[in-house]
């Protein structure tokens, strides 16, 4: 189930339209987190914040497509990894 597994998060695959995003490092679990997700052609698409540990992002108004998912807590990038939209 899981497509991307981290030193800091744990990112799953989109299952009916859900991103499960699960921060994994302790010392990070109540932290404010934010997240981008980027087209192929280096256009944001999607972007907000949650605070940890955990967040279920529904993408039901994305297109079917390849995309880039970064995760940041501050200015750190934490995650960065490719995920696919696929009905």
């Amino acid at each position: 189930m899981f497509l991307y597994q981290g030193s800091h998060a744990t990112i799953s695959k989109i299952v009916d339209d859900i991103l499960c995003v699960e921060i994994t490092n302790s010392m990070l679990s109540e932290k404010l987190f934010q997240y981008k997700i980027i087209s192929l052609e280096s256009s944001i698409i999607r972007k907000g914040n949650f605070k940890g540990p955990k967040v279920q992002m529904s993408l039901s108004l994305m297109q079917d497509a390849s995309y880039t998912f970064q995760l940041f807590n501050g200015d750190n990038m934490i995650e960065n990894c490719s995920l696919s939209k696929l009905r």
